[in-house]
């Protein structure tokens, strides 16, 4: 997108992030999972998208980064301080936040041009995912708190699978993800969020592909992630959603350069 060529609706957006962060500066963030810090890891991951979007890439390296440091600011997969929050709740909570908090973590850290970190963090991500059998059957479908929750921990881990190149694990993570999906939609009347429809799509056809790389199983796979893009229009949805969009084009060259 040229930059004499920026749509008021993203410059509008662009600004009012900007207005945010200034405002957000010299505030304590807080611990690893405060409101506060995902917040401001959140609006530079939108400004990076904005100027990434169009066409400032050295601007988004910077945004980005500094929403891979506002998302996890630590050196290792587990603050040393602990979680600083209620007591009362079981760690897995915790650590399942974490992990979702490290995925965008680490997609900004890509995103910015460090792979070393990104590596790095998507598999502390993985580490705090893999919450207790007991508390994910609670969640899934015919558990005694069935919840949607059970389908998105699923898919986030496929994610992460697919990330760090275990595909096999990510296509059966995906699969068992859309089942849950699927149950919600027939048996629920509830709508899935862009995220995770289109995110199972690209990521089973992308774990199909790299399964079996045949150049119809590349189709499909580029395919499922041009139809993602298509799907985000001119709101903040779809801007947020952007960030999945450039991750996997990027992180996977051989299957999706020519895509976008």
């Amino acid at each position: 997108m040229s930059k004499n060529k920026v749509p008021i609706w993203i410059k509008k957006i662009k600004q009012e992030i900007i207005d945010v962060l200034a405002e957000s500066m010299n505030k304590d963030l807080g611990g690893p999972l405060s409101v506060l810090r995902y917040g401001k890891g959140s609006d530079y991951g939108l400004l990076g998208t904005v100027f990434k979007l169009i066409g400032e890439n050295e601007k988004a390296k910077e945004a980005f980064m500094e929403a891979s440091i506002a998302y996890w600011p630590y050196e290792s997969g587990k603050p040393e301080g602990g979680w600083q929050e209620d007591a009362n709740k079981p760690e897995y909570i915790y650590e399942e936040r974490a992990g979702n908090r490290q995925i965008k973590a680490a997609i900004c850290a890509f995103l910015a041009g460090d792979r070393e970190k990104a590596d790095q963090i998507f598999a502390w991500a993985g580490e705090n995912l893999d919450i207790p059998k007991y508390a994910l059957d609670f969640n899934r479908p015919g558990g005694q708190g069935e919840h949607l929750c059970s389908g998105e921990l699923i898919l986030c881990q496929a994610y992460v699978g697919a990330r760090l190149g275990r595909f096999s694990a990510a296509k059966e993570k995906t699969t068992e993800a859309k089942s849950i999906f699927d149950y919600f939609v027939r048996n629920k009347n509830k709508t899935i969020d862009m995220e995770y429809t289109y995110q199972c799509e690209v990521l089973m056809k992308l774990a199909e592909y790299k399964l079996n790389p045949t150049p119809e199983n590349k189709a499909k796979a580029q395919n499922a992630l041009i139809a993602y893009k298509n799907a985000c229009q001119e709101n903040m949805k779809g801007l947020m959603n952007y960030l999945y969009i450039f991750d996997f084009q990027e992180a996977f060259p051989e299957v999706f350069d020519p895509v976008l």
